[in-house]
């Protein structure tokens, strides 16, 4: 079967700048606020620019990576469950040609002290969920990838060098100099170098 390609149409919406509605917030460590996109808006996302039944999330494996038993913050003994999943994201053109295929794993938590089987159906869809988004963050910053740069809601991927047929580019980003430095520079921007710390790692998602 050939490959897909996305349109003119879809290839504009890729390369909008993060809808700031659509982008939710939570605690994290130190007191950071991070920034994120529900599973739920992917998915809407998703149908949106390609269409009902034009992509498929499937799991390809969900592992019980511990169950253990805990006291809960109200004394009372429950449990905590966790599962690691692999899921696959297949996105397709309106011809049912395949477009991109991305793999990623994700592992989910869930505990309480009643309906240990709710914990472990919650624990898996929780995996399943954020290893959607993981896998959807390929497709730009529609998708969330513009919030790995310190919750940035602007368009971090500018232009790509192959453009579908029927896209028109500003003038600005069509001259002969920024088609090659954006060859040279792949679309990187120079930040400040410092050395990496092994024993911390921050991410949006």
């Amino acid at each position: 079967m050939p490959n897909g390609s996305i349109n003119a149409e879809q290839y504009a919406m890729l390369l909008r700048p993060l809808n700031g509605a659509r982008v939710a917030s939570r605690s994290g460590g130190g007191g950071k606020q991070l920034s994120y996109l529900e599973a739920w808006d992917v998915r809407a996302h998703l149908i949106r620019i390609f269409g009902f039944g034009n992509f498929d999330s499937e799991i390809l494996s969900a592992d019980l990576v511990y169950q253990r038993d805990r006291t809960m913050g109200n004394g009372k003994e429950g449990w905590e469950v966790a599962y690691k999943v692999l899921l696959q994201l297949t996105v397709r053109d309106d011809h049912g040609h395949t477009i991109c295929r991305h793999t990623e794993a994700a592992v989910g938590s869930a505990d309480g002290s009643v309906g240990l089987g709710d914990l472990h159906d919650n624990a898996v869809k929780q995996a399943a969920s954020d290893a959607l988004k993981r896998c959807a963050i390929n497709l730009g910053t529609s998708f969330g990838l513009s919030l790995y740069n310190n919750g940035s809601r602007a368009d971090v991927v500018k232009r790509t060098l192959v453009v579908p047929d029927g896209v028109a580019l500003p003038e600005s980003q069509n001259s002969e100099q920024q088609i090659q430095a954006l060859k040279d520079s792949l679309g990187a921007q120079t930040i400040g170098v410092e050395e990496p710390n092994p024993d911390h790692t921050e991410t949006n998602v």
